[in-house]
């Protein structure tokens, strides 16, 4: 009983074991060893040693003990056990194809060994045979449906699969169930759901980051390495406290303790910047601290701080000239908050010149051409977008068919101060119709992209009302008003410069 001993006394869950698990260790390695020698052909004797051997790291003296116990085997149970210990070891030394196999025969013989199944599942995602993976670990799960290892595999799984993202929480949630009682150390499970979470609810991504941030912080001691090494979880905590509301002075703190976390990890690399993956590290973390710095100007805007905002905007196109982002937002604070339209204009053509595919520049140019009156250049650059970097820009489409409605208008006021002229007030119609037809068009497009779209909605309820279906138009706007009632409407993250435009 001495091997079973070790193993719950290295449990820190288990209490009661008076002996050291080094010293229980070592006394049924030594029962094993004379069991050996009196029988070294007893199958559950080579198997007992092959499971010490696997856990001690000697993989190929762990198969080679294996394979013999299958010689020697003289129950179907033993086989399948001498196949599992194989199939682990190959698997181990990542030799999947051959770990495959094994477990396959393994479970052949004992089609209830669960954790052969795992193993089963996991070679089988190496092999990128997903849907076979995803089943294999819902056996496993349902025979054991509180085995955190197999929610996790099934999280992981439906977290990179499209249009799963809602099962893969489900799983997370579970695992989260299964441990709350626990002691649990792992950042990663708060990791994965946080990161699933940010696009549904930001406040309980917000929740799943904090317990990842004090995960690492409690491994990282009074130094805080482990949380150290990742500083984008805190970057993403001040993002979500603002995005939940905070107060001001939790997220700038948030941002501090990102930027610190970040500085002390980028300088920490760059004193081992000699080895490639280092150097990986310094550009990771150069950007990152980056990232840290725009949103904090971000946040300055967002308070009603625009000289703060623009002196870190400024900082940091110092350090890196071609951030576009930060010199977009230099545009928009220009002619948005003090009115210098030739500055605004300025920067974004700058801007273009660094990245002219950059579609946010070109949309925040036809916007602000818009407020200067100058409707036509506004037209062309939402058409460039269309046609030269992103055919399928919502913002674009959307504000074409503006642009075609307020056209449309403009000619059915023309057409109707020219009454006396039939043929001039003819012809203003018939644009004006041209018009309106070709803002539907746009309209409909958007919505055929994002049937959420509430200003193609509205546009489209607009354009049918000032062409005579009355009808039709009321029920849009209905259908509108029903949907932001129901909590329905569109969602929008303030994740870039065109989200102001």
């Amino acid at each position: 009983m001495d091997l079973n001993d070790a193993k719950r006394a290295l449990d820190p869950r288990i209490e009661g074991v008076a002996d050291a698990p080094s010293e229980l260790l070592s006394r049924a390695m030594g029962h094993l060893q004379s069991a050996y020698e009196r029988q070294p052909d007893s199958a559950a004797t080579l198997l007992r040693l092959a499971d010490r051997l696997f856990f001690r790291g000697s993989l190929d003296a762990a198969r080679a003990l294996a394979e013999r116990a299958l010689k020697a085997a003289d129950t179907r149970a033993i086989q399948a056990e001498a196949h599992f210990q194989v199939a682990r070891t190959h698997h181990a030394a990542q030799r999947f194809d051959l770990a495959y196999d094994a477990y396959q025969r393994c479970l052949a013989i004992n089609d209830r060994h669960h954790v052969a199944r795992y193993g089963l599942g996991q070679t089988q995602l190496h092999r990128t045979d997903v849907s076979s993976a995803e089943a294999t670990f819902q056996r496993v799960l349902d025979a054991h449906p509180r085995c955190v290892e197999v929610l996790r595999a099934l999280g992981y799984l439906h977290a990179r699969l499209p249009n799963t993202k809602a099962k893969a929480l489900e799983y997370y949630e579970r695992e989260m169930q299964v441990l709350a009682d626990d002691d649990y150390d792992d950042a990663n499970l708060f990791l994965e759901a946080g990161l699933l979470y940010e696009a549904s609810s930001a406040k309980k991504a917000k929740k799943a980051y904090a317990m990842a941030a004090d995960i690492l912080q409690k491994a990282g001691g009074d130094g805080g390495g482990a949380g150290n090494a990742i500083p984008e979880l805190w970057n993403n905590l001040g993002v979500l406290a603002q995005l939940t509301g905070d107060d001001a002075a939790a997220v700038f703190s948030e941002y501090d303790q990102a930027a610190l976390k970040c500085a002390a990890a980028l300088a920490d690399a760059r004193q081992r910047k000699k080895s490639s993956k280092a150097t990986s590290e310094v550009h990771r973390l150069e950007s990152t601290l980056a990232t840290i710095s725009y949103n904090v100007a971000r946040f300055y805007e967002h308070c009603g701080f625009f000289a703060k905002a623009e002196a870190q905007y400024r900082r940091l196109l110092a350090d890196i000239p071609t951030y576009v982002d930060a010199r977009l937002r230099l545009a928009h604070i220009a002619f948005f908050q003090r009115g210098c339209s030739d500055e605004a204009l300025a920067l974004i053509g700058q801007a273009v010149e660094v990245d002219s595919k950059r579609a946010s520049a070109w949309l925040m140019r036809g916007n602000i051409e818009l407020h200067r009156k100058n409707v036509q250049d506004a037209r062309r650059a939402f058409e460039h977008v269309l046609k030269d970097i992103a055919k399928h820009d919502v913002y674009a489409l959307c504000s074409l068919g503006n642009f075609y409605l307020a056209a449309g208008k403009s000619e059915q006021s023309r057409a109707s101060a020219a009454s006396s002229e039939p043929a001039v007030a003819k012809k203003a119609q018939d644009l004006s119709v041209q018009n309106y037809k070709r803002a539907l068009e746009f309209f409909d497009k958007c919505l055929q992209l994002d049937d959420r779209c509430a200003a193609a909605a509205h546009g489209t309820a607009i354009a049918m009302a000032e062409r005579g279906f009355a009808a039709d138009a009321r029920q849009i706007f209905q259908d509108v008003q029903d949907a932001a009632t129901a909590g329905l409407g569109p969602l929008t993250l303030l994740s870039g410069p065109a989200s102001d435009l």
